[in-house]
């Protein structure tokens, strides 16, 4: 199994996430089939994205 990090399962997120994650926060595990243009999770590269 690979230690590489992979994308947040939350469509519209933007962070990775460590080997045995699925989400970056918990805003993002109860968020993931909801329908957003843009993640809130607080973390800089989804707080940096522009609309």
């Amino acid at each position: 199994m690979s230690n590489e990090a992979k994308k947040c399962g939350m469509k519209g997120c933007l962070c990775t996430v460590p080997a045995g994650q699925k989400y970056c926060s918990n805003y993002c595990e109860a968020a993931h089939n909801s329908i957003t243009l843009q993640c809130h999770c607080g973390h800089s590269d989804c707080a940096s994205q522009k609309l």
